[in-house]
């Protein structure tokens, strides 16, 4: 597998400064000495894989319960499904969440780093960008982190289109479940958001190859 387009990002610099600094070949040196350490090409791939596992999970119940009960039974998967396949994917020191600067489930909202990351995905559309990366040090720990952005799709407009996208029971349904709901205006192709996985060594490494190797498919 082969990923096309990556940014390795000085987590200083985004904690000090309001502009996102990208760096792809040279890195401060504390994160050069981590990388060091490492596959970072496995841990790549190793995070493709692992998102592409848990959109498929998430897509194939959204799209069994809009074919058998609707749109606005479908909102209940986002809600309650959503987390559960986050979590049930998230073990072996791995841990996957999505986030976004225009949330619908409060608990999805970008912090002030990601939504530096979310600028930089928005700033730099017309490239479509596939990832950032990022390493820390973190306690006893090394910590592996990647970043992919979520790009809306046709489907996706059933309930985060413009006013013509959006039925009127889907969006009472929203309304209702979420009260200060901020995710909807969307056209097909706008960023929507983001993967964030996070990657603990070592211990999170067996686990790399095997998603690699294709032996965790779920």
């Amino acid at each position: 597998m082969s990923l096309r387009r990556k940014f390795v990002i000085p987590f200083c610099l985004i904690a000090l400064t309001a502009s996102l600094c990208l760096v792809s070949t040279d890195m401060a040196p504390a994160e050069s000495e981590l990388q060091s350490e490492f596959d970072q090409d496995l841990l790549e791939n190793a995070s493709n894989e692992f998102i592409s596992q848990f959109a498929r999970k998430l897509m194939k119940e959204l799209i069994g319960t809009i074919d058998s009960a609707g749109t606005v039974a479908a909102l209940s998967v986002c809600q309650q499904a959503a987390p559960r396949i986050a979590e049930s994917h998230s073990n072996f020191g791995w841990q996957i969440s999505r986030v976004s600067d225009k949330n619908r489930n409060p608990d999805n909202r970008a912090d002030s780093v990601q939504m530096l990351l979310l600028r930089a995905f928005g700033d730099t559309a017309s490239s479509k960008s596939d990832y950032f990366v990022q390493w820390s040090q973190q306690d006893s720990s090394i910590a592996f982190e990647y970043y992919k952005p979520i790009r809306v799709n046709n489907f996706c407009l059933k309930c985060h289109g413009g006013e013509g996208d959006i039925d009127d029971d889907v969006r009472t349904a929203v309304s209702k479940l979420y009260p200060e709901d901020k995710a909807t205006g969307y056209s097909s192709g706008d960023l929507r958001g983001m993967f964030v996985v996070t990657v603990r060594l070592p211990e999170g490494l067996d686990y790399a190859e095997k998603l690699v190797a294709g032996d965790t498919i779920r």
